[in-house]
């Protein structure tokens, strides 16, 4: 079954439950890179150190809450350094990763707040087959 489009309500949910998982940048980021260390081991080239999880987390974040304005983040990111390349080439697996680990430490309280995450993560992942080629 496909995603519907994100609504108002949707970026609104999204914005207020990243917001409260950023609040620990340093902690949660580094969550977030260890588990995909482990979950994926094998991917290649400006994968960042797992010190750099408060800057991955930030950089993952800014598309993901820009409410409808995603191109502008995607556009500056596609021009970035090798993290911001690294989180464009690896979105899917990464935002998939935060819906686990944000899940895992209580970030997201039910299904309808994972399926916003989701239908918000489908309109970025469009946006950047648009505007990142590698």
């Amino acid at each position: 079954m496909a995603l519907r489009e994100p609504n108002e309500a949707d970026y609104k949910l999204v914005k207020e439950r990243l917001d409260n998982f950023k609040s620990d940048r340093a902690g949660h980021g580094g969550l977030l890179l260890t588990r995909l260390f482990v979950i994926q081991s094998d991917l290649k080239g400006g994968m960042p150190a797992r010190d750099e999880g408060k800057i991955v987390l930030e950089k993952l974040c800014k598309p993901l809450m820009a409410e409808g304005d995603h191109a502008t983040y995607i556009k500056a990111m596609a021009s970035g350094n090798n993290t911001d390349k690294f989180i464009l080439r690896n979105f899917r697996l990464i935002t998939e990763v935060l819906m686990e680990v944000m899940d895992k430490e209580k970030c997201l309280y039910d299904i309808g707040q994972k399926r916003a995450l989701e239908r918000v993560m489908e309109c970025v992942i469009k946006c950047i087959t648009i505007y990142f080629k590698e």
